[in-house]
């Protein structure tokens, strides 16, 4: 009877220790990352979630991208639309551009965090995630007729825990310029430690009752 014992104790707390290591999680949306003009109904609009933070002298930085109106670009997805500095197709700088968004995992497990979507860009450009290359497939469009087609963006690593932040690095040939962005994202929720901790409470009470039970 005590080895039975032993034995049932000691499964319970294996099965005990082993939900807590593999209490599953669910895929979801992350609901804070935004495509280029997304929800904006017509050009000329401030797109609240991409920020010029660098461009080629005397365009400003630090304001948002605005929408522009239709012209000979690819077209835009639906609900998105192309972004530049103006908001016109008017003649800009030679250079590099930088659009800056951010997006937040919290309440995300970030090892699984992916970004899918398709881009476009007038000329050329690559994404940086966090400060580095963005790890994954279409992260750059070679110049100089990136505006010409949507290229498919998949981004599978260098995510990290809270706040990440994407900057669209856009290189232009000293004429109107743009930025196009189509994307969305998934990751596996985390579980709150409040219900690892009902868990692991009921199964041992669980466990305990087995053993009274054993006992009587």
């Amino acid at each position: 009877m005590k080895t039975q014992l032993r034995i049932v104790s000691m499964l319970m707390l294996a099965l005990v220790l082993l939900t807590l290591a593999v209490t599953p999680s669910f895929a979801g949306t992350i609901p804070t990352i935004h495509s280029t003009g997304e929800g904006l109904g017509s050009g000329g609009v401030t797109d609240p979630y991409y920020e010029i933070v660098a461009a080629p002298f005397p365009v400003p930085v630090g304001g948002q991208g605005i929408t522009l109106p239709p012209g000979g670009w690819v077209s835009p997805p639906s609900g998105t639309q192309w972004i530049n500095a103006y908001g016109d197709r008017r003649a800009e700088p030679g250079g590099y551009y930088d659009y800056q968004t951010t997006f937040d995992l919290t309440g995300f497990d970030f090892n699984t965090a992916e970004l899918h979507g398709s881009w476009a860009v007038d000329n050329g450009g690559y994404i940086l995630l966090n400060g580095a290359a963005a790890i994954g497939s279409g992260t750059s469009i070679p110049c100089c007729f990136g505006f010409q087609t949507l290229t498919p963006l998949a981004i599978t690593g260098g995510f990290r825990p809270g706040l990440n932040t994407l900057d669209f690095m856009v290189y232009n040939q000293e004429d109107v310029t743009g930025l196009l962005v189509d994307i969305g994202g998934t990751a596996s929720s985390t579980p709150e430690p409040s219900s690892l901790l009902l868990m692991g409470s009921g199964l041992l009470g669980l466990a305990a009752v087995v053993r009274r039970k054993l006992m009587g």
